[in-house]
């Protein structure tokens, strides 16, 4: 019998396609400026841009697939498309990090996370097969709901992205070109709307669909698509944005 979805399930499923598509998009033309000029660091961005949505690719793809077939994926499914290429968006980003600051450290620090990476899939990996309820559950019909192993994990993940966004970004603001600057403002406010949007997210979903955390999904997820935008333009600086932010 195929699956009927009820409006909230409709509605979350619809956000997070459209964060995943713009993402993906966004990433996409990232990575189409690495063969315009050249520079190791646009190509990596562009992979952590498209890789930074993979936690709500369940939701995304999941919905489409009911839509298409009005079948779910099993649960191990879900769980493996939200977790399992994490470890390689930490490493993606972590190279464009290196490649412009820290560069003498760079070895040691993708060495480190890639063990670190590495050791996390060995596990997630098992526990997937032995016992995925480790790894967490299906909220509703395509939601994940990950469990403490999973989330300690992202936590970890989100502080090491906040940490060297931060500095990404504060080395931008002490920059004397005005547009350096502004790149640097615009990749700030993303780091701090994906971790906001994100956290919120999380959050919301835990009491899905009560009338309060639907509200929450909808702030939640237009932060997150905000966040894509506010990414790409604080690494490309489009020639509108410049002249609206830098009229002298």
């Amino acid at each position: 019998m195929a699956i009927e979805l009820e409006p909230p399930y409709i509605l979350s499923g619809t956000l997070s396609l459209i964060f995943v598509v713009f993402a993906i998009v966004i990433g996409l033309r990232i990575v189409s400026k690495y063969f315009e000029h050249k520079r190791r660091e646009l190509l990596f961005v562009g992979l952590t841009a498209i890789l930074i949505s993979e936690p709500w690719w369940p939701s995304a793809f999941g919905f489409l697939n009911i839509l298409i077939t009005g079948e779910a994926l099993p649960d191990q499914i879900y769980l493996l498309m939200g977790v399992s290429l994490i470890p390689m968006l930490v490493l993606f980003w972590l190279t464009a990090f290196t490649d412009l600051l820290y560069k003498e450290k760079q070895k040691i620090i993708l060495i480190a996370f890639a063990i670190y990476g590495a050791l996390f899939e060995i596990f997630f990996l098992s526990f997937l097969v032995i016992n995925p309820s480790i790894i967490g559950s299906i909220s509703g019909y395509f939601d994940p709901n990950y469990g403490l192993f999973v989330r300690v994990y992202e936590i970890s993940l989100l502080g090491i992205i906040l940490i060297t966004g931060v500095l990404f970004a504060r080395k931008s603001l002490k920059s004397d070109d005005k547009e350096i600057q502004l790149k640097g403002k615009f990749i700030l406010v993303a780091i701090f709307s994906f971790i906001f949007g994100g956290a919120l997210d999380i959050v919301a979903l835990l009491e899905f669909p009560s009338p309060t955390s639907i509200i929450l999904v909808v702030i939640a997820r237009l932060i997150l698509i905000s966040c894509a935008v506010e990414f790409y333009i604080g690494l490309i600086l489009p020639e509108r944005i410049k002249r609206i932010f830098l009229k002298q």
